[in-house]
This record gives C-alpha cells, sequence and structure tokens, in this order.
C-alpha cells in the first residue's frame, strides 16, 4: 500500500483506536469497522483499518472524474496489496454543510417538509434521517442544525446533510466493473442530493459539473 499510494498520501498517521489490541478490537462490534491508520495527502486521505478502508477528499471537491480517478488508483492498490479477502459492500458519501443562516427553519434550504402537529420545531437541535433504496442501492440521509465545520482556514456553518450511497450485495465483479460501479453509485448519489436541495439553494452553491 505504501509503495503504491506513498507519492500521493506521504504523511502515515496512526489513529487513537490503532493502539487498541486487536483481540480487542475483534471481540467489539463498534470497532470491527474504524479506522486505525491515515494516509495523508493534500486535501485527501486514506482510512485503513481491519475491515475498512476509505478514500475521502475535503474542500476544495476536485470534481468526479479527479475524484474517481483517485478512488479507482486507491481501490486498485488495496487489490493488488493482497490484504482483501472479501469485499461485503462499498458506498460513496457526501458530507456537506448548507449555509441556513439566513432561513427560519434549518430545512428550509431543502425540499424537506417536517412537521409536528402543535409543536414548533427549535431550529437549534433539528435532527432527521431515514433511509431510501434506489437502483438497488441503500441510502442514509441525515440532517442536523447548527453544525460547524472547519476545512483549512475556512469555517462553514449551517444545516449539516449527509447521505451514504451502500451497495450491500458487492460481488467479486466490482474490480473488473470498477469504474462503472463508481460511476453507477455517483450518479444515485448526486440526483438524490440535488432532488434533496431547492432551487435556490443550488443557485447559491454555484455548482459546475464535469
Amino acid at each position: 500500500m505504501l509503495a503504491a499510494l506513498g507519492k500521493d498520501f506521504p504523511r502515515v498517521e496512526q489513529m487513537p483506536l490503532g493502539a487498541l489490541p486487536k483481540d480487542m478490537r475483534d471481540a467489539t462490534p463498534e470497532l470491527q469497522h474504524a479506522a486505525l491508520f491515515k494516509l495523508q495527502g493534500e486535501n485527501e486521505a486514506v482510512l485503513l483499518g481491519d475491515r475498512v478502508a476509505s478514500f475521502n477528499a475535503t474542500r476544495p471537491y476536485p470534481g468526479w472524474s479527479t475524484f474517481r480517478a483517485r478512488a479507482m488508483q486507491v481501490a486498485s492498490a488495496l487489490k493488488e496489496s493482497g490484504h482483501i479477502a472479501n469485499l461485503d459492500r462499498y458506498s460513496l458519501k457526501y458530507v456537506n454543510v448548507i449555509d441556513s443562516s439566513k432561513a427560519a427553519h434549518p430545512t428550509a434550504p431543502f425540499n424537506l417538509r417536517v412537521e409536528a402537529t402543535s409543536c414548533e420545531l427549535s431550529p437549534n437541535g433539528f435532527r432527521l434521517r431515514f433511509e431510501t433504496k434506489i437502483n438497488g442501492f441503500l441510502n442514509i440521509v441525515e440532517f442536523a442544525s447548527n453544525a460547524t465545520s472547519n476545512v483549512g482556514k475556512e469555517k462553514l456553518h449551517g444545516t449539516l446533510i449527509t447521505i451514504d450511497a451502500i451497495m450491500e450485495a458487492a460481488d467479486t465483479g466490482f474490480w473488473s466493473e470498477l469504474e462503472q460501479r463508481l460511476n453507477a453509485t455517483h450518479d444515485v448519489l448526486e440526483a438524490l442530493f440535488f432532488d434533496l436541495l431547492t432551487s435556490e439553494t443550488i443557485s447559491a452553491m454555484g455548482p459546475s459539473y464535469d
């Protein structure tokens, strides 16, 4: 892994859970998919654990073509390492903080209607989670108000939206169809994300497409 990815991810860091004995991690379900090491690059990182591997990119988002190329590089390095015995699932995840400072309610930037009969929802403690199936993908959608994100010198504050598009029926065809699988996952994730945003929110974000 280091030989294949060390040039682009030169800094290796042990995560806090990496110091725990493997027997303890194996015996604790909550720790079995935790990241133990991080390979850090510029605005991107690879996280590795006993049963998990992920590639993360932070702001500024490089665009899908660049992200996909790097994800394929990381996936290929994992396969060639010989450490992947079985592939149980794969996913893509969006994590975004949408400015809602001028909105009457944290759900205002979204195509989302939430009512609680006679109760008035507080903008400070709003939380919502739901799941939806699209094209065989399980999509976990979560909202949280009053969120703050610090990326470098940039500080974002607003409503957090995360969408995790998961394919649980992974199979050996994943490796030979890697690019097609990534594109299919991205298509579902992108369509759902923009469906959940109002046209005003999309215009304010000024998105570009590749």
